[in-house]
């Protein structure tokens, strides 16, 4: 094979000087190596048997693989890079806002306690979003679709209100549309006794306390659950505080996109009214039971102390 005159393997790779001695290692091997190159752009050797053609099939898929994993991974360092350059531009966007913002509360003067209370929110928001807004994801893509995503997240919390439980479906996805996630950190009051009601909450994730003036707790809500719904339907303060108990993810309902969903649907506004009408009556009759029974339970305590000191 390599006594055939035409054959490559000895054209090209046993070179022959002027004087018809093989030139040296160095040389040949720079040769080879520059004819194998050239295949990875796809630039073939001539064939003259079927040896050759076997070996340049071989060699022109390797070249094929070789090509693409290379640029491949040009490719994909390219846009690990870009990814990159982009959290970064976020992190130094969020690093100058952090430094104006901590300048900004030493100029104020305001209290060190409240200082590292926005400190740390601030930092927790960056870790879960990377300088995004959430509310801001899918602004540009079809309602319908937003509609769809919202129902995911919070159609199930919804459904879990007594007063929403038998309404009509597109007022339900409308609730669902118009919640607004927020996180409230450790020890946080997400409103306080007395505090002007406008909002409800539901309970994405985590624990809330609800408690007295004096920190006393009254119960401990859990995932799933919600608390503050009375200010959807009149105008009242806060008759107990609500503390974050952990990290807490928080899904609210203002009373100003609830009064515009109850005036787009006033068949079921005028069904959910009743609904409150006859808790609350219940509630009353219940609270009115109760001091009945605790007023008895005192008078006949009474009685009984005033049996006692007769007999004395």
């Amino acid at each position: 094979m390599i006594s055939s005159p035409t054959n490559w393997v000895q054209s090209e790779k046993l070179i022959i000087d002027e004087e018809g001695n093989p030139v040296i290692f160095q040389t040949q091997y720079l040769v080879s190596y520059l004819t194998a190159l050239r295949s990875l752009v796809l630039k073939l050797r001539d064939v003259n048997d079927d040896a050759e053609n076997v070996f340049v099939i071989f060699e022109f898929i390797a070249g094929i693989l070789a090509y693409g994993t290379v640029f491949g991974n040009i490719h994909s360092i390219v846009e690990m890079l870009d990814k990159t350059a982009v959290l970064n531009q976020a992190e130094e966007l969020h690093n100058y806002q952090m430094d104006w913002l901590k300048s900004y509360m030493r100029e104020k003067k305001l209290r060190p306690d409240l200082q590292q209370m926005v400190t740390a929110y601030k930092e927790i928001q960056w870790q879960r979003s990377k300088g995004m807004d959430e509310e801001l994801l899918f602004s540009d893509i079809p309602r319908s679709v937003q509609q769809d995503i919202k129902n995911y997240l919070y159609l199930d919390l919804v459904k879990k209100v007594p007063a929403f439980v038998d309404t009509d479906t597109n007022f339900q996805h409308l609730i669902a549309f118009k919640i607004k996630a927020m996180v409230v950190l450790d020890g946080w009051y997400i409103f306080r006794k007395g505090d002007d009601a406008e909002e409800m909450f539901f309970i994405k994730s985590g624990r809330v306390e609800i408690c007295g003036d004096q920190g006393q707790i009254f119960t401990t809500l859990q995932t799933g659950q919600f608390f503050g719904e009375i200010a959807l339907f009149e105008a009242c303060k806060r008759t107990a505080s609500a503390r974050a108990k952990g990290n807490v993810e928080l899904c609210s309902l203002s009373k100003e996109s609830f009064t515009h969903i109850m005036n787009t649907y006033p068949t079921v506004a005028e069904k959910i009214r009743e609904t409150i009408a006859e808790r609350k009556r219940l509630e009353k009759i219940k609270e009115d039971e109760r001091k009945a029974t605790a007023a008895a339970a005192a008078a006949a305590a009474a009685a009984s102390a005033m049996d006692s000191s007769k007999k004395d």
